[in-house]
């Protein structure tokens, strides 16, 4: 019986021939992909997590990460749909990705009835992209912030609920307009904004501590040239003078795509002693990505995008921000390399930094 270091070369080898190829079945890639995550091989190249795998593999084939991504949301999706943890039935699938991928957000936008159908065409493979796609589109709700379209429990059939939100018809435009003009920069100013803003609530809730830090500080893009990284969001916290200090950092995603674009977080890991995600609570899609693809010490901070500020205690001197709630605890970590995070912080009050 092969080694799995030699099951891991045989698998890394085929991608990369299977990518080399103008026609290659999508499937079996992902197939091959999934069985790396669920059997941990990429621990015998030494890598602390699968999506540093993702990253090397993407790099020796000379394609995007965001491409293995895909494949792999596709096959997991199909297999939740068949109800089977079975990968090899990965191989049965007739439905393009994007199929796949616009069928899940029908799930969670359109009536069931509408979804049931087309699943059942997806699955079959008689239903086109373009089908997909326009299906997707006639029920994508028109407000970015909102629910994504989720009917009212018990109303899943229910057709009304469409269009239909909290607020009264002139208020929903008035926020339609608004969430139209909010760029995916602007969600993400958004999302700093109110980690800065509830960092002693945040912080206190993923550790569990019983008294509020005695001392905190936060940091945005903090660089580390020992190691070529940045830090998008750092808190260091002192509960007391008796307890060691403790850095968080933490990288917000404003969207699924920019998740799957973006995968070199875990090149911070060893900067902290916790790590997490701060995403949109409306954007259900990019949690479910974030739980299902990132290692079980990783922390997941949801904001609410669409709390009413106005009845909310703020901080006198400080713009309005979103409260944060902590959906996943990050557990805490080693942190090998964190004396970097001090040297540096030393470095900008002396003014040695260029």
């Amino acid at each position: 019986m092969p080694s799995k270091t030699a099951e891991l070369q045989t698998i890394e080898s085929r991608i990369v021939e299977l990518l080399q190829q103008d026609r290659y079945r999508w499937q079996e890639l992902a197939q091959l992909a999934l069985l790396v995550r669920r059997e941990k091989l990429y621990l015998k190249r030494g890598l602390r997590s699968f999506t540093a795998w993702i990253k090397g593999i993407a790099e020796a084939s000379g394609r995007q990460p965001s491409l293995f991504w895909r494949y792999l949301k596709a096959a997991v999706y199909y297999l939740r749909q068949i109800e089977s943890e079975d990968i090899e039935r990965i191989s049965e699938i007739e439905a393009a990705p994007e199929a796949l991928d616009r069928l899940e957000k029908i799930e969670r936008q359109a009536p069931r009835p509408v979804f049931e159908a087309m699943r059942d065409k997806v699955l079959a493979g008689k239903a086109t992209v373009l089908e997909c796609r326009q299906v997707e589109r006639q029920y994508r709700p028109g407000h970015q912030l909102s629910n994504r379209g989720r009917p009212i429990k018990g109303a899943e059939g229910d057709y009304a609920h469409l269009g239909q939100w909290r607020s009264s018809s002139k208020e929903q435009e008035q926020e339609q307009a608004q969430a139209a003009a909010l760029s995916r920069e602007q969600v993400s100013k958004s999302l700093k904004h109110s980690l800065e803003g509830y960092a002693l609530t945040w912080t206190r809730e993923c550790t569990k501590a019983p008294f509020i830090p005695r001392n905190h500080s936060f940091h945005f893009n903090l660089k580390v040239p020992q190691v070529e990284q940045t830090l998008e969001s750092v808190v260091i916290t002192r509960w007391s003078l008796a307890q060691p200090k403790d850095i968080f950092a933490v990288v917000t995603k404003s969207c699924l795509a920019e998740f799957e674009q973006q995968q070199n977080w875990d090149d911070y890991l060893s900067l902290c002693h916790y790590f997490c995600f701060a995403v949109p609570k409306q954007d259900i899609a990019l949690q479910e990505a974030i739980r299902s693809e990132t290692p079980g010490h990783v922390g997941l901070l949801l904001i609410n995008l669409e709390a009413d500020l106005g009845s909310l205690p703020q901080k006198s001197g400080m713009e309005p921000s979103y409260p944060v709630e902590v959906a996943k605890r990050p557990r805490k970590t080693e942190g090998r390399s964190v004396g970097l995070i001090y040297e540096n912080l030393y470095d900008e009050i002396l003014g040695w930094k260029k």
